[in-house]
């Protein structure tokens, strides 16, 4: 009877032990690369995904005359060319809408929405969300560069500033909340300083990038507490600013020397 236990303890244990070096060596692996077309424009603002086309979107910060590219499921590049107008920071994809979505650039841009089209592009105009504040940005972003991340089901759009999540309310642009990220492995310096990410992963709805350890942080939206890390490959190309997104259940890292996307999962 004692070596039957024995032998299920140690069974037990040896199950424990391989499980948990599973999950400590677990890195994410690449899935799909979008590769952005020749041009100006060097930090990407994010990957946005429209599950009703199964296409992809994606558009550079830093002018408003750099255009959005659309992207296949597999990643073949559809069209480019199409443009917002604004000198976009965060980007997304809002169902409720049926629009491509965004915050720009510090006190002018506020937020912005431009609708898609039944052939999965669009040559609508874009339409303000809500009038901005010229000399308040504080009322609908953090900071100037400030890249937000959408939750449809809140109408809320979120922010990263140092170590801190900023909530607004994506209709008015109004300051909502913000709180401190918690038991942060790695330090606050490290984190991407521009971009959170948005999961809707229950207890893991926010993601932030360690550039330094090539790590990512989920956060439980419920207090801020860090509830997991997951490890990029060594290969992955990382950044302080920009160049990181969420969607379709893929963490995007942009690599500006090679103008691509790539995909992991």
């Amino acid at each position: 009877m004692k070596t039957k236990i024995f032998t299920s303890a140690l069974t037990l244990s040896l199950v424990l032990v391989l499980s948990s070096v599973s999950l400590k060596d677990k890195v994410l692996k690449q899935t799909i690369v979008l590769t952005m077309p020749a041009g100006d424009g060097s930090n990407a603002a994010g990957v946005a995904y429209n599950p009703q086309k199964k296409m992809y979107y994606s558009v550079f910060a830093g002018n408003e005359k750099f255009p959005i590219s659309v992207f296949s499921s597999k990643g073949k590049l559809l069209k480019s060319g199409i443009y917002t107008g604004f000198d976009v920071r965060g980007f997304w994809y809002n169902a409720k809408t049926n629009a491509v979505e965004g915050n720009g650039h510090g006190v002018t841009d506020g937020y912005w929405s431009k609708k898609i089209e039944s052939s999965g592009f669009s040559e609508a105009k874009t339409d303000l969300i809500f009038e901005s504040d010229e000399y308040d940005e504080s009322e609908y972003q953090p900071d100037n560069n400030s890249s937000g991340a959408f939750n449809a089901l809140q109408d809320e759009v979120y922010f990263l500033s140092e170590s801190n999540i900023y909530i607004y309310n994506r209709n008015t642009g109004e300051f909502k909340s913000n709180g401190e990220i918690k038991n942060l492995p790695g330090q606050k310096e490290d984190l991407n300083s521009t971009t959170l990410v948005y999961t809707g992963i229950p207890k893991m709805e926010f993601g932030v990038l360690d550039f330094t350890n090539k790590k990512i942080y989920l956060i439980n939206a419920n207090g801020y507490f860090v509830t997991k890390t997951i490890n990029l490959p060594k290969t992955a190309v990382v950044y302080e600013m920009f160049n990181f997104s969420y969607c379709n259940g893929i963490y995007w890292l942009f690599d500006k020397t090679n103008r691509k996307w790539v995909g992991y999962k």
